[in-house]
């Protein structure tokens, strides 16, 4: 009985961490090119403005990107680094914008 409570415990433990594991997304992109952060927040600034955020500087790595629409509104934190970037709160829009725009930016 022992023995049956053990692996029944082990097994709740597993299929927890499993089901916390895949149910969240990685709000960190990490790229191999190293930019100075000035290039890294124009790359960042100009994405964000051409899909429709407006967009401020904060912090010499940080910025606070706004998006209005008529039924919502939204505001994200993007801090950056000279080789990664990250949001909070996490937007996948923004997200997939910021790392195609640094991905192009590092084939050109």
């Amino acid at each position: 009985m022992k023995n049956n409570t053990k692996i029944l415990a082990a097994l709740l433990l597993s299929t927890t961490f499993y089901l916390s594991g895949c149910s969240t997304h990685s709000n960190f992109a990490t790229f191999e090119q190293h930019r100075p952060l000035k290039t890294m927040s124009s790359i960042i600034k100009k994405a964000a403005i051409e899909d429709g955020w407006r967009v401020t500087d904060f912090k010499e790595n940080a910025l606070i990107a706004e998006k209005f629409n008529t039924n919502n509104s939204k505001a994200v934190t993007i801090k950056f680094s000279n080789d990664s970037f990250s949001l909070e709160p996490y937007d996948d829009d923004l997200y997939d914008t910021l790392e195609n725009a640094l991905h192009k930016s590092s084939q050109e």
